[in-house]
């Protein structure tokens, strides 16, 4: 056992690093603290924008909490987005999750740094036109003259992007 004087230096840091290690074992991180979904877009703006000319390539990203596949995908996500966000390349996830408090968990744990819309009951009309497909995830890419490529396989992703780039 430890003996602790009144004056001691530790008597002084122990409750500070008690809390770090409480901190740390909930899963709190600077990280975690400072996150916040960019819902600065709209089901509205997808629609007058989304297959118009543009100044940037979008990718849209159809996908829902609950579906594994989709989560799995999100670290290489990440990882396009770093890397063509910087080329003008817009990245925005759709969710077709029913339930928004399940979504924003998600949101707040899987932390991607682009702009999130949900597709709530009566607003799929227009990406079930545009964007049809019958699994998640699907991504879509959206050239600057608004010409749609399917990308089903997250691993055709890049590609798709770096050929929209191109033209």
């Amino acid at each position: 056992m430890i003996r602790i004087s009144h004056n001691s230096k530790l008597q002084k840091i122990l409750p500070m690093i008690f809390c770090l290690l409480l901190l740390s074992l909930s899963g709190y991180s600077q990280e975690s603290a400072i996150y916040s979904p960019d819902f600065s877009l709209s089901v509205a703006d997808i629609e007058a924008k989304a297959l118009k000319d543009k100044e940037e390539v979008w990718v849209l990203d159809f996908w829902a909490s609950w579906c594994g596949p989709c989560i799995q995908t999100v670290p290489h996500l990440k990882e396009l987005h770093e890397k063509y966000a910087v080329q003008n390349v817009r990245f925005i996830s759709l969710s077709w999750d029913k339930h928004e408090d399940r979504w924003m968990k998600a949101l707040n744990r899987l932390q991607m740094p682009w702009q999130h819309i949900r597709v709530e009951k009566g607003q799929d009309a227009f990406f079930n036109r545009y964007f049809r497909h019958s699994s998640i995830p699907t991504a879509f890419v959206i050239r600057k003259s608004g010409k749609v490529k399917r990308v089903s396989n997250i691993d055709g992703l890049e590609s798709a992007i770096k050929k929209a780039i191109d033209r």
